[in-house]
């Protein structure tokens, strides 16, 4: 039955469109034209010796590990990463007739570290590439798994995690076998295919980045920075254990905290908006209202209907 309900979980992406009417991939083809081809090879997430890829340029380092990357160096100067792109750093003189070559220094997950280069830069090309919609479907769908991996002890969830991986690979799979590799691929199996790729990466990722974190099962608080680089807000919204202390998070709500503390402080409820996840708590003794918003990887904060932070992921 849990099976059922996590292809249930799955399926939600693929609503969109029925790829079964597309024609057959033509095995007689060796040399496919399209740009998506070498994700045949990348079918699960490979190991590779560790190393870091350099660049010549910082526009051939941002398009290949700009978003999977927090920050990066010309081999004089460190810089930190911001949406992709080069956008802060130190500022130490540079030796006469010196030619930079980029790499990234620290990526956003430990494990990236060890993935091969072609994971480097197709899971880049992932986040590059979606569209708002698209990963706020995705990261609707990582929360619903990750609330229907809690119910399993933690040797259940890696075996289900496993599983749910194999069934993104098998629906992943359909979608080469049935399109021809010459010829672009529709709109709307497009915008699925990027979805299945890019919910696998976070999935594998939420493996391993979850074991460090606040969690109960494979379940983390987001982490929003605000625009002055300095307020942050943690948000849950899933059930979650802090210092042996367990929290409930319901249906239609979400647990926030604020500043380097874990410990929530706002309890919100969701409300109808036309604006993104709006999500609303009232503090009972001084009835100031805060509303939360979420939009793709942006939140956005309100105090009695004022604007107070932009943040982002």
């Amino acid at each position: 039955m849990k099976t059922v309900v996590t292809s249930a979980i799955i399926a939600s992406l693929l609503a969109a469109s029925s790829i079964s009417s597309y024609a057959i991939y033509d095995p007689s083809n060796p040399n496919p034209s399209s740009t998506w081809e070498n994700d045949i090879m990348i079918m699960s997430t490979q190991i590779a010796p560790i190393s870091y890829q350099e660049y010549n340029t910082q526009e051939s380092f941002e398009r290949s590990e700009g978003h999977i990357c927090e920050s990066a160096s010309d081999w004089v100067n460190t810089f930190m990463m911001k949406e992709g792109k080069v956008f802060a750093g130190t500022k130490i003189g540079y030796p006469e007739n010196f030619t930079p070559t980029w790499k990234c220094n620290s990526y956003i997950s430990d494990e990236i570290i060890s993935w091969s280069q072609s994971d480097k830069n197709e899971y880049n090309t992932r986040i590059d590439r979606a569209t708002p919609s698209e990963k706020w479907k995705v990261e609707f769908t990582i929360q619903k798994i990750n609330k229907f991996l809690m119910t399993y002890s933690t040797s259940g969830r890696d075996i289900m995690l496993d599983r749910i991986l194999e069934f993104i690979d098998t629906k992943v799979w359909d979608i080469i076998m049935n399109n021809p590799q010459d010829v672009a691929l529709p709109d709307d199996v497009t915008s699925i295919y990027t979805m299945l790729r890019y919910l696998r990466y976070e999935l594998v990722l939420s493996k391993s980045d979850s074991q460090t974190l606040p969690k109960i099962g494979n379940v983390a608080p987001i982490t929003y920075t605000c625009e002055d680089g300095e307020t942050t807000f943690n948000v849950y919204a899933a059930d979650y254990i802090i210092d042996d202390m367990a929290f409930n998070v319901e249906i239609d709500e979400i647990h926030v905290s604020d500043g380097d503390f874990f410990l929530p402080n706002y309890v919100a409820t969701k409300v109808a908006s036309t604006t993104g996840e709006k999500y609303v708590w009232r503090n009972t003794e001084t009835n100031e209202a805060y509303s939360f918003v979420l939009q793709s990887n942006k939140l956005t904060v309100y105090k009695d209907n004022m604007k107070t932070h932009t943040c982002s992921k």
